[in-house]
């Protein structure tokens, strides 16, 4: 039983993570040992007792997108179904190192919501390319869902526990380009 500084009593639990390392006391929300005992069970019981590791972007994902790295890459590889080009996965590096990881990357991984999908979506918008022009739709797309597979993949096999795109973004459509000098009713001879 602790006391915290107001003078209110309540119960701590101490765990261990996955190096042996005590991790800080957390609070059982508990007034009585038993209670408490049984709290810490329930959490123990649903795989919740340890905290999971919230790693930041850039770091979950600096395998990502690598042809003999990518665990993705290589189970699709390994299954030869949906096959995946060496170039498309090239070019999905690309989108991640030149625009998803300088917006992204400094996130954890808990603290991407979509609202921080579409503040970087609409960055993306505004920012130039290589050329100085603003990027495409398409580019913006592309980028789009090689966010999106990296979050997905990451829910399908565990490591993450939620997709922050999987709210529905609508994609970025192309803008009609006008051509100056055409006219409705005016034909060119």
């Amino acid at each position: 039983m602790a006391v915290r500084a107001d003078g209110a009593a309540g119960t701590a639990a101490c765990t261990y993570d996955e190096n042996g390392n005590r991790t800080t006391a957390r609070t059982t929300g508990q007034t009585n040992k038993a209670a408490a005992r049984t709290y810490v069970i329930e959490l123990l019981k649903s795989g919740n007792l340890v905290p999971k590791k919230d790693p930041i972007f850039k770091d979950y994902v600096s395998s990502w997108w690598r042809w003999d790295e990518c665990l993705y890459v290589l189970g699709k590889r390994a299954r030869g179904k949906n096959k995946i080009a060496q170039t498309y996965v090239d070019h999905c590096r690309s989108y991640l190192d030149h625009h998803i990881l300088p917006f992204i990357g400094k996130y954890r991984i808990s603290a991407i919501r979509p609202k921080t999908i579409e503040a970087w979506l609409l960055d993306l918008m505004n920012k130039p390319s290589r050329l100085g022009t603003p990027l495409s739709p398409t580019t913006v797309n592309q980028c789009l869902l090689t966010l999106k597979i990296i979050f997905r993949e990451g829910v399908r096999i565990g490591d993450l526990s939620y997709d922050p795109t999987a709210p529905q973004f609508s994609p970025w459509r192309k803008t009609e380009r006008r051509n100056p000098s055409f006219c409705p009713g005016r034909s060119k001879l």
